[in-house]
């Protein structure tokens, strides 16, 4: 739903889409079952290559040799792995317009690089609005992810429009998403 708001705002379809995920695990797996039959294309790395074997089998994702190379595949990355890698090289590496969405914790390396990401044009939602659906769906307490409460799925659409949102607010106010992201969280728990 993040990764919806996030096209929304740049106003592109994810059928035109080459998205890149990173790490195979419970979230990236979900991710590309999700998006593989409306994007353009899905490329995958994970270090395990069986996992990228099975999902290619299931899903028709194309795995990739390493992540430097899965980078520069997609329009949109999702670090779904470890941590820290939005880095320099990352940000060499992306394209201004890019969108970055994915549910890795803590993706900044240091906090400079949120501004740097953010003055090159790209689009990063931050990890915790990214995550939101794994909240919410815990919350739930739906073991199955069937998705077929309604309720729940009212909820989870939310996620797509709170990340336009930040977005905007981002664009109007001149701040990051993140520092948007971070004062709208405080804004909801006062």
């Amino acid at each position: 739903m993040a990764m919806l708001g996030a096209l929304e705002f740049r106003n592109r379809p994810l059928r035109k889409q080459f998205v890149a995920v990173e790490g195979l695990g419970k979230v990236g797996a979900r991710l590309v079952k999700f998006i593989h039959n409306e994007a353009d294309s899905v490329f995958t790395y994970d270090p395990r290559k069986e996992v990228g074997e099975d999902i290619f089998r299931r899903f028709g994702a194309v795995p990739v040799r390493s992540r430097d190379a899965l980078i520069r595949y997609g329009t949109i990355y999702s670090p779904n792995a470890l941590g820290g890698g939005l880095d320099g090289d990352t940000l060499t590496a992306l394209t201004p317009g890019d969108i970055v969405c994915g549910g890795a914790n803590n993706q900044f390396c240091c906090d400079e690089m949120d501004v740097a990401y953010a003055s090159k044009g790209i689009t990063v939602v931050p990890d915790f609005l990214a995550n939101a659906g794994g909240i919410i769906i815990v919350k739930e307490g739906m073991k199955d992810a069937s998705y077929m409460d309604s309720d729940v799925m009212d909820k989870l659409k939310q996620i797509k429009f709170t990340t336009e949102e930040v977005l905007w607010r981002a664009r109007d106010e001149k701040y990051t998403p993140m520092h948007i992201a971070k004062v709208m969280a405080e804004e909801r728990f006062k």
